[in-house]
């Protein structure tokens, strides 16, 4: 997947190693000009959801959330203020799972894989 995207032109990816990175790498983001991929860990999960679906079965994924229902109900997408960053920027989330083979390419071309957290 990281191959794949540094291979599209003028895409930036981002691979943060611990909270900190993530931390700095989202306030860069806020002035940043173009495609970023932004690559966070959580590889069994697929999208959001509604309580943690490695405990619960009958999680539910939602299709789309806002910001404000992922920060009222602690959905946990990424950490308070990396959610709050995007909010107050209006940068748009995509979560997805990576392991899937090909929904990165699918994902790109703006079919509705995932969980896209905006306003």
């Amino acid at each position: 997947d990281l191959a794949y995207t540094r291979a599209m032109p003028n895409m930036t990816v981002i691979q943060p190693a611990d909270w900190e990175e993530a931390y700095q790498a989202t306030k860069a983001l806020v002035d940043h000009q173009g495609p970023v991929y932004f690559r966070l860990g959580r590889p069994k999960v697929d999208g959001v959801y509604d309580k943690d679906p490695m405990k619960y079965p009958d999680a539910t994924r939602y299709d789309s959330v806002t910001y404000d229902t992922v920060l009222r109900d602690d959905l946990r997408v990424m950490d308070l203020t990396a959610i709050t960053l995007c909010k107050e920027n209006q940068l748009p989330i995509k979560v997805f799972s990576i392991n899937n083979q090909g929904d990165l390419k699918k994902v790109i071309l703006g079919s509705k894989i995932g969980t896209l957290v905006m306003e």
